[in-house]
């Protein structure tokens, strides 16, 4: 958080960049994680190409994968980008440690 503080200090209008950056990161770790997922399984590690075939064909699905990928993450990063501009990176750093917390009370 104390280099994203320095970034948005540096470039303060780079708020929708550094959201991208994160997005990629997002999508890279996730994939990474269904590719190794076989072994806390015990299988074999093997490539694996998602089937996206189901979520395609079901309207609700893909409603939901839209709303959590664009709502939930896409806009919530950009929103915390641009809020790095008014919070310090200690502050930052302790209302993002303690959001599943406030995720848990919330229900």
């Amino acid at each position: 958080y104390l280099q994203l503080e320095e970034l948005v200090r540096k470039k303060p209008d780079a708020g929708l960049p550094i959201s991208a950056i994160k997005l990629v990161m997002v999508a890279a770790f996730s994939f990474g994680m269904f590719e190794l997922y076989p072994l806390l399984q015990h299988e074999p590690l093997a490539p694996r190409i998602p089937d996206f075939m189901p979520i395609i064909s079901s309207p609700l699905a893909l409603g939901g994968i839209l709303y959590t990928g664009l709502i939930t993450t896409a806009w919530a990063l950009w929103i915390e980008s641009i809020a790095f501009k008014r919070v310090p990176a200690t502050d930052a750093s302790i209302i993002l440690t303690t959001e599943p917390l406030f995720a848990a009370l919330a229900g």
